[in-house]
């Protein structure tokens, strides 16, 4: 998961990004869904001007159901705040993510 925004204010470390992540993903949820909760909750309790959520993983069900696509991930996106702040923030994340695949 990778998750950028723009703060008004407040900012939080790691840990409570990570436990924020494992609460949202703990229980049977669709990772679209999973994905905007953490964007929707960044942006109402940090009162955050823009969030992105970029989530990234492999279903194990379609991995049984598909063995020949065992390395198959699904990417889903989601973002709250103004649309501007978004947009620079999703290209941030996009070549983040490019330059660590590198």
């Amino acid at each position: 998961t990778h998750i950028a925004y723009e703060p008004d204010g407040h900012l939080i470390g790691f840990g409570a990004l990570d436990k924020l992540v494992k609460a949202c993903t703990a229980r049977l949820i669709f990772q679209e869904d999973a994905t905007e909760e953490l964007a929707s909750t960044l942006k109402e309790h940090l009162q955050a001007k823009a969030v992105v959520v970029m989530m990234k993983a492999t279903h194990p069900c379609h991995t049984l159901n598909h063995p020949r696509s065992h390395r198959a991930q699904i990417i889903t996106w989601a973002g709250a705040g103004t649309q501007r702040a978004q947009q620079s923030l999703r290209q941030l994340l996009k070549t983040s993510v490019e330059q660590s695949a590198d």
